[in-house]
């Protein structure tokens, strides 16, 4: 009868871990295969996502433009309505043949008139000519340009040969936008006879003369003023009192 040969202890242990590791071995290639017969998706996990980035104002997000990519904010500046500056200039008249005195007292009225808005912030600017002052106005971000311009009334029936009669100009402006260079006003502006009284509540009372100058430089220094008055009227300013 045959006789099934005796192992020992020794060769029993090597036998068992051999087959412990093939075990090992085997497991987890057995379960890959069972989860993907069985059609089962790992869990989704219960954590909250972020929320998506905004659009920027081009409709694309900062993530679509690139890490390296900068995104302006603010860059528009917008001009604050209590501070508006003006540059105020004269324009050239050759064909005026005038004393520089009568003028020049017109600019410096006019300036004085517009820098006591405390809206406006004028200075002057020399003189010069249409052209140059609407290129300047195309290349300035906030400020506005006036010109002013002299004529002779023709009209008056007092030209004489040679020096022009000063009670004889009449004034033009022209307000230009900052970066168009667009017309926002223009007017003609007249001299006023100046007048001795004044009406008030229906009553006129007298008026003090006007002292250290003739009658003719009252009424340039009031052309000045009134043409500074129709600028802020053009800029939506409103006039401040007559000092």
């Amino acid at each position: 009868m045959f006789q099934a040969p005796r192992l020992s202890v020794r060769s029993i242990r090597m036998l068992c871990a051999g087959l412990f590791l093939i075990f090992l071995t085997a497991a987890p290639s057995n379960s890959l295969n069972a989860a993907a017969q069985s059609g089962r998706r790992a869990p989704k996990s219960n954590l909250p996502q972020p929320p998506p980035s905004p659009p920027t104002s081009n409709g694309t997000t900062p993530e679509a433009q690139g890490e390296s990519e900068s995104i302006s904010r603010g860059a528009t500046k917008k001009t604050d309505p209590s501070h508006i500056p003006v540059a105020a200039l004269e324009f050239d008249s050759p064909f005026l043949n005038v004393s520089y005195y009568y003028t020049d007292l017109v600019m410096a009225s006019f300036i004085k008139r517009l820098s006591e808005s405390a809206t406006l912030s004028v200075k002057p600017g020399g003189k010069t000519n249409r052209k140059a002052a609407r290129d300047r106005a195309k290349n300035e971000s906030e400020t506005f340009v006036v010109g002013v311009e002299f004529e002779e009334d023709t009209m008056t029936g007092r030209q004489t040969v040679g020096r022009t009669d000063p009670s004889t100009l009449i004034l033009r402006y022209y307000l230009y936008a900052p970066r168009t260079g667009t017309l926002k006003g223009q007017g003609r502006m007249d001299q006023r006879p100046y007048s001795s009284s004044t009406r008030i509540g229906g009553m006129r009372l007298p008026l003090p003369t006007p002292r250290g100058r003739g009658m003719i430089e009252y009424v340039l220094d009031q052309l000045g003023r009134d043409a500074a008055d129709r600028v802020m009227a053009s800029l939506n300013v409103i006039p401040p009192p007559e000092r």
